[in-house]
């Protein structure tokens, strides 16, 4: 929203939103008295004239159910509204709506009451009470999510309609600029040429082509107007799958990524082997960030690009307030403007049906995204990330923690089973000599001393049986952490990763890049600190201390 206009004359509310368009909401269809009136339009601007416009079409909703329990209960001439007015419209919000509507009507009026209270005298008693008893939801069931090898074949399906739709554009522009290989095209190029002359520059509709039986052989030669039109320009069915590809890998809301703007790609602030795709949550107003490797092919900021080249034409056809978004179409009768959301149901179920591809919807993907990462991550920390919310309560509406208990049964039962193991060794066997020639023979040591079971077994969160542990540069929280505190070496070790440690703590701080030391190196440092370095045996220190080498430490970064 680019600007309001309001008029302090009237009850009437202005909105210019983008495309110049003007959205009104009248206060005088609430039928209420002037006075409330006022206070109610006064309440909308002040309280809510930051948010989206849909903010505010729902807090007038919620005023227009408020303005019909006043007239039904002939409160609306009463002044100052009775103390219990709250009270006595939650009754009747229960009776008359469904919960979830009821809920979110009471919150909105609640809120826009207690700013008429603090700033428009005589509307409300001043004893109002704004305790009122919660209006209680059932708990939200977990979304239907789509399992990961039906997400492979969507995404499959996805990547072959793009590079249909990039081979088709490639033809066409080759034929546009005579770039022929055979007769045959050179006959169509002469044919593509004469259809964009008489359209001027455009290809004519079938009604037009229709009054000239060469125009008609004309355009079966492309096989139908349809055919010959994405030869140059995307339509919506060429931009869904483009569209739903990112929707996919981003785990977005539908209609967020739907707005995404061509600047959306940016670099990694920290690493150059990775970019941010980004976009605003609309509801929210909070930026939305997700990281891509680089030079993927099929990766989003790969697709975007690729879409942005494919659609630059159109893009200068668009009006100046759409050329910024991405997903950009050719609409019937020959316009150009933004990928409608009323359009996006339609080419999903046509989508589905040309691919054969089981029902789903939009809003399942980003469920099934958070599913999906949260058994690669082994923690809802990981679908939290990805899905960019700021509390676990809201991850867990779309993933929970069922689908993991096997594997921390399994955990589990692995480490018993050592402690049972070692519990039967000859009582002449040191137990921790035992666990250092067990670490000697399976284990391998990490960056900062610590000595790694088995990097390959999958254990620390996040990792996989089989590939290289992900935290193996910081293992001091991890359950397959060897730490054998009186061999010497391993000693060493420890002081030398703690010093490197220490001094790189000292250079981040002065140097400009401490969220990113919190971030990867304080909870190892920490542990060294207070837990492990007190721990060495002073006499095993003072031999650790003649093994120091720091160059066995990588330069911390």
């Amino acid at each position: 929203m680019k600007n309001m206009d309001v008029s302090n004359e009237s009850l009437i509310l202005q909105f210019r939103v983008e495309g110049g368009d003007i959205v009104v909401l009248d206060i005088g269809h609430l039928e209420l008295p002037s006075d409330i009136s006022l206070a109610f339009k006064r309440a909308i601007l002040a309280h809510l004239g930051h948010t989206a416009l849909s903010t505010k079409r729902q807090a007038f909703l919620a005023l227009k159910k408020f303005s019909v329990f006043l007239i039904e209960e002939r409160l609306e001439l009463i002044r100052p509204l009775p103390k219990n007015i709250l009270h006595s419209f939650r009754d009747w919000l229960v009776i008359n709506y469904k919960v979830h509507a009821a809920k979110n009507t009471m919150l909105m009026v609640t809120s826009l009451l207690a700013w008429c209270r603090r700033n428009v005298p005589g509307i409300l008693h001043k004893e109002t009470g704004f305790i009122v008893p919660r209006i209680f939801v059932p708990l939200p069931m977990k979304q239907k999510t789509i399992d990961g090898d039906a997400l492979k074949n969507i995404l499959s399906a996805c990547y072959a309609e793009i590079e249909v739709v990039e081979a088709n554009i490639a033809f066409g522009k080759r034929l546009f600029a005579g770039e022929v290989r055979d007769s045959d095209e050179r006959r169509k190029a002469s044919y593509l040429l004469q259809l964009l002359d008489q359209g001027c520059g455009d290809i004519p509709e079938y009604a037009v082509c229709r009054k000239n039986r060469k125009n008609i052989r004309l355009v079966d030669e492309f096989g139908g107007i349809v055919k010959l039109n994405k030869l140059l320009w995307l339509s919506s069915e060429c931009v869904f799958p483009f569209y739903l590809a990112i929707l996919i890998q981003t785990s977005g809301n539908p209609e967020a990524i739907l707005r995404l703007e061509q600047d959306c790609i940016s670099p990694h602030p920290l690493r150059n082997d990775l970019e941010n795709l980004k976009w605003e949550k609309g509801r929210s107003r909070k930026e939305q960030r997700v990281d891509f490797p680089t030079g993927k092919k099929w990766s989003s900021p790969s697709i975007i690009r690729l879409l942005m080249e494919l659609t630059a034409s159109s893009r200068l056809r668009c009006a100046e307030w759409e050329q910024k978004y991405l997903f950009l179409t050719r609409c019937r009768g020959g316009t150009f403007g933004r990928f409608g959301l009323s359009n996006l149901n339609l080419q999903l179920h046509s989508f589905i049906k040309r691919n054969q591809l089981p029902q789903f919807t939009l809003r399942s993907l980003r469920a099934s995204g958070a599913v999906a990462h949260h058994r690669a991550g082994g923690s809802m920390e990981s679908a939290k990330s990805r899905l960019n919310h700021m509390s676990l309560g809201t991850t867990a509406i779309y993933t929970d923690t069922d689908d993991l208990a096997e594997k921390h049964d399994q955990v589990i039962r692995k480490f018993q089973g050592e402690l049972v193991r070692i519990s039967l060794r000859k009582p002449s066997q040191d137990t921790q000599t035992f666990l250092i020639a067990d670490a000697v023979t399976n284990g391998a040591d990490t960056v900062f001393g610590f000595r790694c079971k088995d990097p390959y077994n999958g254990i620390a969160s996040g990792s996989k049986p089989g590939s290289l542990c992900k935290q193996f540069m910081k293992c001091a929280t991890c359950p397959g952490a060897l730490i054998p505190l009186d061999d010497v070496k391993t000693a060493a070790r420890l002081l030398d990763a703690y010093e490197a440690l220490n001094v790189a703590r000292a250079r981040a701080t002065t140097e400009g890049w401490w969220q990113r030391y919190k971030a990867l190196y304080e909870s190892t440092y920490l542990i060294l600190q207070n837990e492990l370095i007190p721990a060495i045996d002073k006499k095993v220190k003072e031999r650790a201390l003649t093994l120091s080498n720091s160059a066995l430490i990588p330069w911390i970064e």
